[in-house]
Parts: C-alpha cells; sequence; structure tokens
C-alpha cells in the first residue's frame, strides 16, 4: 500500500461526509480518484467496494449490493438497525431476549445502557413493517421478518432459510 492506511480511511470518511446522502459506490471511487489523483486500487487492490467492507466495517451503511451499492455514514443507530434486521432475518423466528443476548454478547453492553429503551419498544417503533411479533407465555416475544429475502442476508443463507421453510410445510 503506498499511502498510510489511516490517511486513506480519513479521506473517505470525508468523502461520503460531504455528500450528505447515500452515494454511489462507483461515483465515491471516482470521487476518490478526483481528490488524490489515482485510483483507489493503487491502495487496495480489490476496490473501493471492498477496501469499505475490509478496513471501514462499522464506519458505514451499505445498502444494495456489489456494484449497485450505495454508502453512508453510520451511527449507532444505523448500525444497531442494520444488525437487529440481519440478525432476526438470519436466526428469525427468534426470541426477543435471545436478540438482547446476541447483542450484549457483540457489543459487550445491554441495550437499554446504549439506546435509553428497551428492546421491545425500539423494534416497534423502528421495525413495525418488517418484522412480526408474537406473544409467547409469560412476557416473552417471537419476532421473526415478514419478507425473509428482504436484501441483507447473503444468498446461502437465504437458500438455507427457504430450504427450512420447505421443511416446515412438509
Amino acid at each position: 500500500m503506498s499511502a498510510d492506511l489511516e490517511v486513506v480511511k480519513e479521506i473517505v470518511k470525508e468523502l461520503v461526509k460531504v455528500q450528505q446522502k447515500p452515494v454511489h459506490i462507483a461515483k465515491l471511487s471516482q470521487l476518490y480518484r478526483f481528490k488524490v489523483e489515482h485510483s483507489i486500487k493503487t491502495e487496495h487492490k480489490k476496490g473501493m467496494l471492498d477496501f469499505i467492507k475490509t478496513h471501514m466495517e462499522g464506519t458505514f451503511v451499505l445498502t444494495g449490493e456489489h456494484n449497485d451499492t450505495f454508502v453512508a455514514l453510520g451511527n449507532k443507530l444505523s448500525g444497531a438497525k442494520r444488525w437487529i434486521h440481519q440478525t432476526v432475518a438470519e436466526h428469525g423466528p427468534i426470541l426477543l431476549s435471545m436478540i438482547g443476548r446476541l447483542y450484549r454478547e457483540q457489543t459487550k453492553q445491554d441495550f437499554k445502557e446504549v439506546f435509553n429503551i428497551g428492546l421491545t419498544k425500539f423494534l416497534e417503533q423502528h421495525f413495525k413493517q418488517e418484522f412480526t411479533f408474537e406473544v409467547l407465555k409469560g412476557s416473552e416475544l417471537l419476532v421473526d421478518c415478514v419478507e425473509k429475502s428482504a436484501g441483507v442476508l447473503p444468498k446461502e443463507i437465504q437458500k438455507r432459510n427457504a430450504k427450512r421453510e420447505a421443511e416446515r410445510s412438509e
């Protein structure tokens, strides 16, 4: 790598911040080339998208796939929403308490301490359309995605979920 990794990260972060709305990955690559007068491939052979996924995980929110990806600055809220959506889509149906436990294991913090709101209320506020909620015995809640192929899962997991669904219906 010809430039310092931290310098490249800061340049990319600044370019995304200036856009103020999600920027297409190809445009971000062009902006980088205009700013530093050479391609990102000089710094990272696999290109801008791979650079962001490899070196800047959690800094940005990525939407779309492959060459049709948009990049926006991430924050705690958007990161948590994306993580919850991916977790429920991958593991659902899943107990609400398990979502909280997985969040605590990954971040080493309790959800309520980070967002000052309980996980139940957070899901109801942010995922009313995307998730189904089923009340079980006691105060436990079962959470699942309305649509399993919501574009956040890798193809292998989508296939696995489809296979599970087919086995359930037999």
